[in-house]
């Protein structure tokens, strides 16, 4: 979401009106997302787990979801 309001608290649907994108990080709740209508095109995580989104229905609504490549891997490795 590109805005001028701030967004350190809790996103709510209606805080994605209009949005198609949306890159999050993974303490944030997102099950909202699962049976809502929206306009997303695109979900990001800045994670390397995606189990806390809800992913098959997201997919079901054409939404691609994605954790960011490489995102911790070298704690991963060690």
């Amino acid at each position: 979401i590109t805005t001028d309001r701030d967004f350190s608290g809790i996103l709510t649907l209606s805080d994605l009106d209009g949005a198609t994108a949306l890159l999050i990080r993974v303490f944030d709740d997102f099950s909202f997302l699962k049976d809502a209508k929206h306009d997303l095109k695109y979900v990001g995580t800045c994670h390397s787990d995606l189990s806390h989104l809800p992913v098959e229905e997201l997919r079901s609504k054409k939404v691609t979801v994605t954790n960011c490549a490489g995102y911790a891997a070298q704690s991963v490795a060690e």
